[in-house]
């Protein structure tokens, strides 16, 4: 199968002493469904965010659809961005904006023809199962319906690639699984997913690809897998520190 995403020895640092990702390298083939699990500081979101180019490797390169974009010009990012759904929490609704308007304005973003915009909209939001609350505000709709419109959102672009960070993350345990069945059907529809979690039983449920970091080194990469516990184990995180410690010693 065609690699959809490659990373080659990846590196990002904050500062001299905050590492986000160390020499990461990685593949994914189209069509695969992969859970990025690690501790929160383990450079998870960074990771994600490069694929969008929200944020730039230190050294090394990544290619999207056989496309280098580590040194990408500012110029071509907009059509990168319409081949990839980005589904962030921490990029929430905005309030004073009904749930069309909100998706209006990624379409706006990604520079899409304006006559498309109703049609592709409704469209969307049919999918994910809440074209009804088209025209409510977010303090009008649940947790979970506010999770379908933000998977809207990022779906309006029809990416090829769809990440999520986090995607449960503030959903019940009903709410959290339904919306996993939504993206494995995108799944099943071609869609390549990568999604960034904590929640150690959907993706145990999931027995999808698990890569797992800790510290900013990928230590795991399983699959059919359930949540590595390497995830959450501070004694593996201290070990890479000490090493790197020592390294900087030399």
């Amino acid at each position: 199968m065609a690699k959809e995403i490659i990373f080659d020895h990846v590196n990002k640092w904050y500062g001299e002493d905050c590492i986000a990702l160390e020499n990461v390298s990685f593949s994914i083939e189209k069509g695969e469904f992969v859970f990025v699990i690690g501790k929160s500081g383990a450079g998870k979101s960074t990771l994600l965010k490069m694929l969008s180019r929200q944020i730039s490797p230190d050294s090394g390169k990544i290619w999207i659809q056989g496309e280098e974009i580590s040194s990408m010009p500012k110029s071509r990012i907009p059509a990168l961005r319409r081949k990839i759904g980005q589904m962030q929490p921490e990029y929430g609704l905005l309030a004073h904006k009904n749930i069309y308007e909100n998706i209006e304005l990624t379409m706006c973003a990604t520079e899409q023809p304006r006559r498309l915009f109703e049609r592709r909209i409704r469209q969307t939001l049919r999918t994910v199962g809440v074209e009804h609350r088209m025209w409510a505000f977010p303090d009008e709709i649940s947790e979970g319906e506010a999770a379908r419109v933000l998977l809207a959102r990022a779906l309006v672009v029809n990416p090829k690639i769809l990440v999520a960070d986090e995607p449960t993350a503030n959903l019940d345990s009903d709410s959290a699984y339904d919306l996993m069945r939504l993206l494995e059907e995108l799944n099943r529809m071609g869609v390549t997913i990568m999604v960034g979690s904590h929640d150690r039983e959907l993706v145990s449920i999931m027995r999808k690809r698990v890569m797992t970091l800790s510290a900013g080194r990928l230590v795991a990469d399983e699959r059919h897998a359930v949540y590595n516990s390497m995830a959450a184990d501070w004694m593996e995180e201290r070990r890479i520190k000490n090493e790197r410690a020592k390294k900087q010693r030399i």
